[in-house]
């Protein structure tokens, strides 16, 4: 009787995902398939044993994996409150202004410094917040400089996801992972972070190449008007600037020391939340409405289909079938773990897809170096696919937001630069992963690496050329 309950489940948490794609609310449609399933698993067969504590397991969690549910909630709770009272004190925008300013309008440190924002405030925060914050600014500021905003919205877009590699307060998929391994904030920066500042470097020195025909050279006169904008503008109260500030950066460096005195992040990010929000005098009810608090009755949602599931025993024996592909080999189940995440990100939610996939990690029982390779790939995964499709989670939202400020993005210029930076980076921790399972391979990496960008600033030199001769040609013509 587990077979068909476990396909009925399978297909609701497919007919969630399918919804969302149609733009119907995300937090309804979870929460409809959440009341469902919870109905299911409560009166058919052979789960009439299943008791109100079964369902409250699947909210928060159990003895088993240390109430990670619950600990997911509460961080992503407290951070919801410090990056919420930041953005509304000006933080974000003050720091994107003064950045960018520094540009003196050049185009290649122009796109450089909105790379770097997109990249800092996704680690900061995550890859949707960071389309918000930064587009309508990119949008401004391009509008100043009397230049085409759209190839620096596109390179912001794709870098926004390496961003969300860096740290695990990036993103809210990367919690939910971590609090699943466990892995400590150094230990999480130690196996993505280090190897995304590699992979930053990489794509913006690829930007600069696609683009470098393609940016427009702003006028001196427009650039004196940037350079003259007072970015305190964005700032309604400098006091309460400060302090929030000060508060997001302590708070990243307690997360950093005091997992080591086993203090869990979660109690860091609640604690220096309410302490912001009390320091501050802020008013608590208008700090409610501002609060993403559909994104915690979403994420519930997600743990009650994802845990009704899994009781099944259907990602088990989902686990077992890639096992029979891998033989269980670390390396080669990382690897497909991380093309098939990287596959289905494009078209599924980060957050639902990497609650599937924990269980069915867990499943090979891989311990030490192994554990961290196979995690390693799926957070990867997760992230660097939403490149490839216009559905990916932050490059629906910047579509979307672009529309809003009289500017279209050509569908046809993003698959120009998304899916093939998908595919480069994707190759690129394919080695980096080769290189985790084998030091030996350090070399054979690198030169593969360094090869792979021969290849592609060759291509392009190629296709630069052959443009400028055609167009000459047709000139002639």
């Amino acid at each position: 009787m587990i077979l068909p309950i476990a396909i009925i489940l399978v297909i609701i948490f497919i007919a969630v995902i399918i919804l969302m794609l149609f733009n119907f609310n995300r937090t309804l449609i979870t929460l409809c398939g959440a009341v469902i399933a919870v109905i299911l698993v409560m009166i058919v067969p052979p789960f009439p044993g299943f008791s109100f504590g079964n369902i409250i397991g699947f909210l928060f969690g159990n003895d088993l994996d240390g109430y990670s549910n619950f600990h997911t909630i509460v961080l992503i709770f407290g951070l919801l409150i410090i990056t919420s009272i930041c953005n509304d004190s000006g933080v974000f925008s003050y720091l994107a202004l003064k950045l960018i300013q520094r540009s003196r309008g050049n185009k290649y440190i122009l796109l450089f410094f909105l790379c770097a924002l997109a990249f800092l405030i996704s680690l900061m925060l995550n890859n949707i917040l960071s389309m918000i914050i930064l587009i309508p600014i990119t949008i401004t500021v391009c509008k100043i400089l009397m230049v085409n905003p759209i190839p620096y919205l596109i390179c912001q877009m794709i870098v926004a996801n390496t961003g969300c590699l860096v740290f695990e307060i990036s993103s809210f998929s990367n919690v939910l992972i971590s609090s699943a391994v466990p892995w400590t904030f150094t230990q999480f920066f130690s196996n993505l972070g280090i190897f995304s500042l590699l992979l930053f470097a990489v794509i913006v020195i690829f930007f600069a190449l696609m683009y470098r025909t393609r940016l427009d050279t702003p006028k001196q006169r427009v650039i004196q008007v940037l350079q003259e904008y007072n970015a305190w503008l964005f700032v309604k109260n400098k006091v309460l600037f400060y302090l929030s500030l000060s508060t997001l950066i302590v708070t990243i460096v307690l997360f950093i020391i005091l997992p080591n005195f086993q203090i869990k992040m979660d109690i860091i990010a609640i604690s220096a939340g309410m302490l912001l929000l009390i320091s501050t005098g802020k008013n608590i009810e208008n700090l409610l409405t501002k609060l993403d608090f559909q994104l915690i009755i979403y994420l519930l949602g997600i743990f009650l289909i994802v845990g009704a599931i899994e009781s099944t025993g259907i990602l088990d024996s989902a686990a077992e079938g890639l096992k029979s592909i891998t033989a269980g080999d670390p390396l080669s189940t990382s690897l497909v773990i991380l093309w098939l995440a990287g596959g289905l990100t494009s078209g599924i939610d980060n957050i639902p897809l990497a609650k599937i996939f924990i269980p069915i990690v867990n499943h090979f029982n891989f311990t030490g170096t192994n554990r961290d390779m196979a995690y390693t790939a799926l957070v990867y995964g997760i992230h660097l696919g939403d490149n490839f499709l216009p559905q990916g989670d932050n490059i629906i939202v910047a579509f979307q937001l672009t529309k809003s400020y009289d500017q279209k993005i050509p569908v046809k210029e993003f698959f120009r630069i998304g899916p093939l930076m998908a595919l480069i980076q994707l190759s690129a921790v394919t080695l980096y992963l080769i290189v985790l399972s084998n030091i030996q391979t350090l070399m054979i990496a690198l030169i593969l690496i360094l090869t792979l960008l021969a290849v592609i600033l060759i291509i392009n030199l190629y296709k630069h050329q052959t443009s400028k001769f055609l167009e000459k040609d047709f000139l002639i013509i």
